[in-house]
């Protein structure tokens, strides 16, 4: 068991109130929590959103933290729409003015939305300043644009965050004060010129997997319902896959689960053999994964790791999904999960793994032992080297 470092001060800075970690950027904010408080003993927090926790959610937090947790509002207004600067950071604006009391050693920044931190005094006098960049947004926007007719609005807004995003990280970023990027995903750590920069997965160890769960005729999908990709992915999965598995197996149930946010997704109840669970708690997202036998990951347009894939794997579920459901995890067909961008291919390989229990334990524990491979870092030796000898 490693010393805790009780002496070291840190501020973690995120997009969203991190809770309740269902979908993949909230997952992979509470999961580095967990890491730096395990090392650290305390983390304090700052989170954006549109509004403030409650006590509870601030008490959930704060006992995963042990320290303090604050907010700033995000904002919207036209000027957010006509600033050269991305809506996703000049909508978090607030960040650069926010003020403390306290100082911190180390600024831990989650997701480029809150790269406007980095002009804020107490980053700037921070020693050691670290972004955890999810995606490469440029890339990420581009493919939401492509899940959008070409007169729609949202397309649009789109396709400008994907133009201004290209400025931002071409040249907007470079006057930043952060001095280490922790990428997600391997190939985007590949393609990036920066030249502090490490490849950090997911916070995943070999006690974090699931043991593969009970054959069931239950499938689930897990994500967020206000993301335009997840949305096309699913409905494409509803219309196409979805009535091919229903007439070959009739106990078999599909899952729905994820936040709306403002969006209204009762339509997706209107479908048959569906069930539909809206901002599941993490107690009630568990329940759900344990209750499955296969995961299906749909989507079509995608950047960066699809975290939601790994997390299914970690809880002990078997995965069909597209090339770009299973993107960046290093996913092998026909061993480790299945992959198929046609219905047919899908549908009956939904089917192969919740008729053959053996297939299917086989392929989960491939799945599983390949994850716990690639997403092996040494978390010890990465904290000791960024956040200590700066000391």
């Amino acid at each position: 068991m490693h010393r805790k470092d009780k002496s070291t001060s840190i501020l973690l800075v995120c997009p969203e109130f991190p809770l309740p970690s269902n979908h993949g950027g909230r997952v992979d904010v509470i999961l580095s929590l967990k890491k730096l408080v395990d090392h650290f003993n305390s983390v304090d927090i700052l989170y954006v959103d549109w509004d403030e926790a409650n006590n509870d959610q601030l008490d959930a937090l704060k006992k995963i933290s042990n320290g303090n947790v604050f907010f700033v509002r995000r904002t919207k207004s036209i000027f957010n729409f006509f600033s050269f600067l991305p809506f996703q950071l000049s909508s978090r604006n607030g960040l650069a003015k926010f003020s403390s009391e306290l100082n911190y050693d180390v600024v831990f920044v989650h997701q480029d939305y809150c790269a406007l931190f980095f002009d804020n005094l107490l980053a700037k006098n921070s020693q050691c300043r670290i972004l955890r960049r999810h995606n490469l947004e440029s890339k990420y926007f581009k493919s939401l644009s492509n899940t959008q007719h070409f007169f729609n609005l949202r397309f649009w807004y789109y396709f400008t965050e994907y133009i201004k995003f290209i400025f931002f990280e071409k040249f907007y970023s470079k006057r930043l004060s952060y001095n280490l990027i922790l990428f997600i995903s391997q190939d985007e750590y590949f393609e990036s010129n920066f030249i502090n920069k490490l490849w950090v997965p997911p916070s995943l160890t070999l006690d974090s997997f699931s043991p593969p769960t009970d054959t069931t005729f239950r499938v689930c999908f897990v994500g967020s319902l206000f993301m335009d990709n997840n949305l096309e992915g699913l409905l494409w999965y509803l219309d196409r896959v979805h009535p091919l598995i229903i007439k070959d197996c009739s106990e078999y149930k599909l899952l729905i689960a994820g936040n709306p946010r403002d969006n209204d997704v009762s339509f997706l109840s209107s479908y048959e053999n569906i069930e539909l669970y809206l901002s599941p708690s993490d107690n009630e997202l568990n329940n759900i994964y344990s209750s499955c036998s296969v995961f299906i990951s749909p989507m079509f347009n995608g950047a960066g790791v699809k975290l939601k894939t790994v997390n299914a794997i970690v809880n002990g579920l078997s995965v069909v999904g597209t090339d770009i459901g299973c993107q960046g995890c290093g996913l092998v067909n026909n061993k480790h999960a299945y992959i198929a961008n046609d219905e047919y291919v899908f549908s009956s390989s939904v089917l192969k793994l919740l008729k053959d229990e053996n297939l299917r334990i086989s392929m989960i524990n491939n799945a599983q032992q390949h994850i716990a491979q690639k997403f092996n870092v040494d978390y010890e030796d990465i904290f000791s080297n960024c956040f200590v000898d700066f000391k």
